[in-house]
């Protein structure tokens, strides 16, 4: 009754989205850049778990936030993991970037508390008042 009715599965690397098509064939899955991505759908649910400090381009950074905010219906929650901390590790392939980077691209959304999520920490991010979250072990 309160199941996913509608799930679009997004990511860079091919090999990922035939494993998940295979795996999950009643879902829709795409190979594609984010920040170069447009679509008219609105969802009420965004994840973007362990993506972030992949995306090492500050203007692709920004540009995937706003793919996200442009998908975010206006009661939506966006969720995302990241280290949070400048430098924390910064390589070809990773960015650490510090809250003043989600909150520069969402000026006018509520953060929840930031707890820690396996490496990473995990916040909520939305035009909504937001529930904080326990620690997710």
């Amino acid at each position: 009754e309160n199941g996913c009715k509608d799930y679009l599965g997004i990511d860079i690397s091919e090999i990922a989205v035939e494993r998940l098509k295979v795996i999950f064939p009643e879902y829709r899955f795409i190979c594609v850049d984010i920040s170069e991505l447009k679509i008219e759908e609105k969802f009420d649910l965004v994840f973007m778990i362990d993506v972030t400090q992949h995306i090492v381009s500050d203007e692709k950074f920004r540009k995937s936030m706003e793919f996200v905010k442009s998908i975010l219906k206006n009661n939506g929650y966006f969720f995302v993991s990241s280290w949070l901390k400048n430098n924390v590790r910064n390589t070809y392939y990773e960015k650490s970037r510090g809250i003043e980077y989600y909150k520069e691209n969402f000026p006018d959304y509520n953060f929840s508390e930031p707890v820690q999520f396996s490496d990473k920490f995990l916040m909520i991010i939305s035009k909504n008042p937001i529930i904080e979250m326990e620690k997710v072990k």
